[in-house]
């Protein structure tokens, strides 16, 4: 009895677990009566041995069965003619398709006695990480599944999560989730993955963790810079809340194509990366109220608030060559290199960072609402439109309507021109001027492209290729004045004066209130001191344009003369009143009070001038006043019936 139950308990366990097992499978080879005689189908290497090792069976072409009597058969042995008569028959069905064996069985003897069949069958058509079935002419096995160690790539996608658990282990989540996603990309072209064991690990519960991880990790730091930010309100502060928030939505974008599947983890997500924006939002505005502080209540007397707005309207303005306008771009911090003074002021104060964040945040109102400053900053800068020195207001207001309404654009400039004394804010403002009329002309883009390319040409030196490349400019588009001066130019150059000359007039005529033609034709008057025609060309330039700059070479032009008086009269009446603010012209007005011995005029003129900027250069300051000096004690004691030498008079 007790050996009956320990042969029942043996029969249970091969006919159900090693069937569990995945890897044997009992079947009826025949019936005698009500007799079912049975065999057992196991899994071997080709020679019938169970310890089958992994890696010689994926070498193999074949898979191999070992057949034997079921554990409880009387004889444990077969006939000579069973194989023919029963095991030849038995195939393997797999989706209903049926594969015979690929070779004709094999036995295996143990003394004198047929103790087992080694069935074949090729690989080739079976799915190997399948169920699959025996079967033969009276029964079909259960189904039988191989053990996944034996699929083609196991090892290789078991070595790729176990290498990602490793990287959850160092909480490097994101190398994780990546490595992980690509075992799910795979498996939508190779089915056998999805029966590996760790395969829900692999593309379900650890991909679920790893954004979770990440995001709340993220967030926890994100909240220990949001803090830092609130003790120091500085932009480095604000960019590490930044740095965090970027890598926050760098790994959100990794994780997409998987939070698409998971909507409840989709909306932890984003609801993260929303507390994320809103603080730092928050944080943005603190800090750009902080700067924008300044200009909303500063003043021309704060040589901080003077030094930004007089950098930002020259980075507004500053410009290398023509263009089709198509409103404001933002403004590039690397313009600063074409002031190397006012750069290392901002470098020597300690204010670099602080203008630096300023244009930052002035690039978001131009990116987001097409304006510069707000209307709180624009009409502040109106108020002190009247103690500015150069027409900041005007260029602000001018920039601000660019992408709104060019006309406004472009009155706003010519309001800026007629007050402004600095040359290079004149040529700068002149050029965009000149871009307007081009734009409003709707000259095509690609004479604009051959324009600039002479004008890198003058600057390069090439002399020759620019006068080729304008010379066949004018032939194409003969109403567009820049070509015409730039010819002039490249005359000039030449020594071909005449002809300059007559280009120069050509431009002009085009364009009458163009700058760039009779600023060149001033310096050149001034530096081979032919004043007699500096006056003449000034006045007609003054009757083209009224505007500041055109009466101060009047003046500078009357001095030289002689005419001291009359130049005394143009600055008063002609250039302080329209611009008060600017140094030129009282030492000018200085030396030219000097000259008809009107000491205390003089003096007052000077002394402005460090009333006006007492930052100014003081050397120059300090030449005029010992010349004033000189002068005066020259003419108290008269030891000479001789009048000094004349003050050198400064234009710009």
């Amino acid at each position: 009895m007790k050996n009956l139950f320990i042969s029942f308990i043996f029969f249970y366990f091969m006919t159900s677990g090693l069937t569990s097992f995945g890897q044997s499978a009992n079947l009826i080879y025949k019936k005698k009566g009500k007799t079912d005689y049975r065999v057992v189908l196991t899994f071997t290497n080709g020679a019938g041995r169970k310890n089958l090792n992994p890696v010689d069976f994926k070498k193999s072409d074949n898979l191999y069965f070992l057949v034997t009597p079921e554990p409880t058969a009387r004889k444990q042995y077969f006939k000579n003619n069973d194989i023919e008569d029963y095991f030849l028959q038995i195939s393997i069905e797999q989706d209903g398709n049926k594969q015979s064996q690929n070779r004709p069985p094999v036995q295996l003897t143990g003394g004198d006695k047929i103790t087992g069949i080694l069935l074949s069958f090729s690989k080739e058509n079976l799915l190997l990480y399948k169920a699959f079935y025996f079967v033969d002419k009276i029964d079909k096995s259960g189904p039988v599944t191989l053990r996944e160690i034996f699929f083609p790539s196991f090892d290789k996608y078991k070595k790729v999560f176990e290498e990602a658990q490793e990287m959850m282990g160092k909480k490097e989540y994101i190398r994780a989730f990546k490595t992980l996603y690509q075992i799910e990309k795979d498996a939508q072209s190779n089915p056998e993955i999805k029966a590996y064991s760790f395969y829900n690990k692999a593309t379900l519960d650890i991909p679920n963790k790893a954004i979770k991880d990440y995001t709340d990790s993220l967030y926890n730091v994100f909240l220990q810079k949001h803090e830092a930010f609130l003790k120091k309100r500085s932009k480095p502060s604000l960019d590490s809340c930044m740095a965090v928030l970027q890598t926050f939505i760098q790994g959100e974008n990794v994780f997409q194509p998987y939070l698409q599947t998971t909507p409840q983890l989709k909306v932890q997500v984003l609801k993260i990366r929303n507390k994320m924006n809103s603080k730092y939002d928050a944080d943005k505005r603190i800090l750009k109220q902080s700067r924008m502080a300044l200009l909303e209540t500063g003043n021309y007397s704060n040589y901080k608030f003077f030094l930004f707005v007089d950098l930002l309207s020259r980075m507004l303005v500053q410009t290398d060559s023509l263009k089709i306008i198509d409103g404001i771009t933002p403004l590039n911090i690397n313009i600063l290199n074409k002031f190397p003074k006012k750069t290392k002021e901002l470098i020597n104060t300690g204010w670099f960072n602080d203008f630096n964040d300023l244009v930052g945040f002035l690039n978001d109102n131009i990116k987001h609402q097409k304006i510069i400053f707000n209307p709180t900053i624009i009409s502040h800068l109106k108020q002190l439109s009247s103690v500015e020195r150069q027409p900041y207001f005007e260029i602000f207001n001018a920039f601000s309507s660019l992408g709104r309404n060019p006309q406004i654009f472009y009155s706003n400039i010519n309001q800026a021109i007629v007050k402004c004394t600095d040359s290079t804010l004149l040529r700068n403002m002149d050029t965009w001027l000149v871009s307007y009329k081009i734009t409003h002309e709707q000259i095509d883009k690609k004479y604009v492209m051959e324009i600039n390319t002479g004008i890198r040409q003058i600057n390069n030196g090439e002399w020759v290729k620019a006068e080729n490349t304008f010379n066949i400019i004018k032939r194409q588009v003969n109403t567009i004045p820049s070509p015409w001066f730039y010819s002039a130019e490249i005359k000039y150059h030449q020594n071909e004066l005449f002809s300059a000359e007559a280009q120069f007039g050509k431009a002009l005529k085009l364009y009458p209130h163009y700058l760039a033609p009779r600023l060149f034709i001033f310096q050149s008057l001034i530096s081979e001191k032919r004043y007699s025609d500096l006056l003449i060309n000034a006045d007609s330039a003054i009757y083209a344009f009224n505007i500041w700059y055109f009466h101060y070479i009047k003046a500078v032009a009357l001095f030289h003369l002689k005419r001291n008086q009359d130049c005394i009269n143009e600055l008063l009446t002609q250039c302080i009143r329209v611009n008060p603010s600017d140094l030129k012209q009282y030492y000018l007005l200085g030396d030219a009070y000097l000259r008809i011995r009107n000491f205390k005029k003089a003096k007052e003129a000077y002394m402005k001038t460090r009333e006006i900027d007492p930052y100014a250069d003081s050397k120059y300051f300090n030449a005029k006043m010992q010349n004033f000096f000189k002068q005066r004690r020259h003419h108290i004691k008269k030891k000479t019936g001789t009048s000094p030498a004349p003050p050198r008079a400064e234009p710009n």
